[in-house]
């Protein structure tokens, strides 16, 4: 079996780009969009309800993550 040897001149780029791709939008939506939508809604309890969407959110993550890993 041969071994593949990537340049790094391709491999860095790549690690750059493609995580920056999703963790981009995904942490402008967190920290921008959401709350401001939660203060247009529910000004007085904007904080709570940020931690509890922030907690839901982590909760549904962490059982998919075992449910998913359960059907491997």
């Amino acid at each position: 079996m041969k071994k593949i040897s990537i340049p790094l001149t391709r491999l860095v780029p790549g690690l750059i780009i493609g995580p920056a791709s999703w963790l981009g939008p995904y942490i402008v939506m967190n920290s921008l969009f959401l709350p401001s939508l939660i203060q247009k809604l529910d000004a007085p309890n904007k904080v709570s309800l940020v931690a509890l969407f922030s907690t839901c959110g982590m909760i549904v993550a962490a059982i998919s993550k075992v449910l998913l890993q359960s059907f491997k």
